[in-house]
């Protein structure tokens, strides 16, 4: 085994310089020193420390000393085989039908399908209401907009009446000088008082 951390009792590798080496980064306190130099021992040189795990996983085998992206191509081939069996769950049902095995597509259809006929329906029987709704108010309108010629008339000649008797009874009432004919207050003062 080597150990390069600045100090090294063992020698290197052929074909691999002590240059080489510090370029791939192999240091007692990295993370994946074993694995680093693992590679080196194999005959991996490459300065990138991933493309070497990379080559070394693909040719020792995923399972001997798998890479991430080893675990995430397996991982992914699960999600596919799930997605897969979703989907197929899809398919069997629109080919089934919607009674036997009813999708969330065909429900939707199918109801936006009732419900349009159901607001179609809706909206005719408002529009009938409308139409009657303004027939019957047009009709108590109507009743009320043909006053007669003679029903004005007689309104007019009632408020002439009136203005006629109001101005009757502001001439009867007593004049400046009828006012002026009330004792005054000395009349007043020469009427006996209480003590008198």
């Amino acid at each position: 085994m080597m150990l390069i951390s600045g100090k090294s009792s063992e020698q290197l590798p052929r074909g691999i310089s002590r240059a080489e080496a510090s370029q791939v980064g192999l240091q007692r306190d990295s993370p994946n020193a074993s694995a680093r130099r693992l590679s080196l021992q194999e005959g991996v040189n490459v300065p990138p420390l991933t493309e070497g795990l990379k080559k070394f996983a693909s040719k020792g085998g995923v399972k001997q000393l798998p890479s991430k992206d080893g675990f995430k191509t397996q991982a992914s081939n699960e999600v596919i085989k799930k997605l897969a069996s979703r989907e197929g769950v899809k398919r069997l049902a629109s080919k089934e039908g919607v009674t036997k095995l009813p999708s969330k597509d065909g429900l939707k259809s199918h109801a936006s399908t009732e419900g349009i006929r159901r607001l179609e329906s809706k909206v005719a029987v408002k529009r009938l209401e409308s139409k009657v709704a303004v027939t019957k108010l047009e009709s108590k309108v109507g009743v009320k907009k043909p006053e007669s010629k003679d029903g004005i008339k007689k309104l007019e000649s009632s408020k002439r009446a009136n203005s006629l008797t109001l101005k009757e009874t502001v001439k009867k009432l007593p004049s400046k000088e009828g006012l002026n004919k009330l004792p005054s207050k000395e009349g007043l003062k020469k009427l006996p008082s209480k003590e008198g």
